[in-house]
C-alpha cells in the first residue's frame, strides 16, 4: 500500500515537472555560485564587501562608502538603516 502511494506521488511530481528538493549541501553550494556570480561585472571581478575593510564614513556615520580601486567604475555603499516601524491604531 505504501509502494503504490509512493509511485502515485513519484508520478504526479513527475506530470508536473515539480523541482527537485535540494539537500542542504546542494543549496548552499548554489548560493556560494550565486554570491561570486554577483561580483562579476563587464570589466572585472569585484571583491567581496564583506571582505573589505577601510570603509569611509560619511559626515553622520550612517552611509559608508568603499572605492574598489583608483582605476575601476565601481564603488560599494553600505547604510546604516532603520526598520519601518508601524504604529497600531487605538493604542495610546
Amino acid at each position: 500500500m505504501v509502494t503504490k502511494r509512493l509511485v502515485a506521488r513519484a508520478f504526479v511530481a513527475w506530470e508536473l515537472k515539480l523541482p527537485e528538493v535540494l539537500t542542504p549541501q546542494e543549496y548552499r553550494e548554489n548560493a556560494k555560485k550565486d554570491h561570486s556570480s554577483s561580483l562579476l561585472t563587464p570589466r572585472e571581478e569585484v571583491p567581496d564587501p564583506k571582505t573589505l575593510s577601510d570603509w569611509v564614513d560619511e559626515d553622520q556615520g550612517k552611509i559608508h562608502y568603499h572605492p574598489i580601486s583608483d582605476d575601476s567604475p565601481y564603488s560599494f555603499l553600505k547604510a546604516q538603516c532603520t526598520p519601518p516601524q508601524r504604529i497600531s491604531p487605538g493604542t495610546s
